[in-house]
């Protein structure tokens, strides 16, 4: 009932403004701006002097690790899957292009037929000019 109590007095109080990703122009909504959040990064110099440490530790005779060795586990192509779901996507396009582009050229030809003067070339291509 305590929580009941404390959400209906938070319905009778003022909305609190805070603005993330905007910049009010008044000076007055100034004050309410949220400083951007820092990105969590970890320490990646750090992790890897500890994973080089355990290694190490637990291999001292094989042949050191070193920075290339950890990014070659790394994939290559991490956008791989993303391809390949876009793929049937892309096919689809494919083919309404060229349909489209043979609709223009059919559509040229005719009005070039049509045109006087036109349609006495023989079918042969229209000339640049």
């Amino acid at each position: 009932d305590d929580d009941a109590a404390g959400r209906q007095g938070d319905r009778g109080a003022s909305p609190q403004l805070r603005f993330r990703n905007y910049v009010p122009r008044d000076a007055a909504l100034r004050e309410h701006v949220l400083q951007p959040a820092k990105p969590v990064t970890p320490d990646i110099e750090a992790k890897l002097a500890e994973v080089r440490a355990a290694i190490g530790g637990a291999n001292a005779d094989d042949a050191d690790v070193d920075g290339d060795t950890i990014l070659a586990l790394a994939p290559k192509n991490p956008n791989w899957d993303l391809k390949r779901d876009l793929q049937k996507k892309l096919d689809v396009l494919e083919r309404r292009t060229q349909r489209a582009v043979v609709e223009l050229i059919r559509d040229k030809f005719a009005a070039q037929a049509n045109a006087p003067g036109g349609g006495d070339d023989g079918g042969a291509l229209p000339s640049r000019r």
